[in-house]
């Protein structure tokens, strides 16, 4: 089928126009989410809910579960703060194998944890 263009409409859209205007669809109540400069709508199963919350959609997953971690040195601050920075990063990795079955080597424990403890050094904590 050959389509006519009349400056950017074509005969299938006219035919499209015209059938919902004869044939209006069924509203139907859609929840919608503001992420970003876009709206996303809830047409399936899954919560649009997940995908706004979700980190780095594209790329290669995270080999470890950070968030976790960072969640778990703000519960023991006061704890790994009071220790010197390698027992501290022991501790942590300590945590990754107990808790999570994961083992991230020292130094990448320690990359994530030291900007944490420059932090709290400048503010005296």
């Amino acid at each position: 089928m050959r389509l006519l263009s009349m400056s950017g409409i074509t005969a299938r859209s006219l035919l499209t126009g015209r059938l919902l205007h004869l044939f209006p669809p069924t509203p139907v109540p859609v929840k919608a989410h503001l992420i970003g400069h876009c709206v996303a709508a809830d047409l399936d199963d899954e919560p649009v809910e997940a995908l706004a919350h979700s980190r780095n959609p594209r790329g290669r997953p995270q080999k470890f579960a950070w968030d976790k971690f960072y969640a778990e040195v703000a519960a023991r601050r006061d704890d790994l703060l009071g220790m010197k920075r390698d027992a501290a990063i022991q501790t942590m990795v300590g945590w990754f194998e107990k808790t999570l079955g994961e083992k991230p080597g020292f130094t990448t424990v320690k990359e994530k944890l030291v900007p944490i403890f420059r932090r709290c050094e400048l503010n005296g904590n």
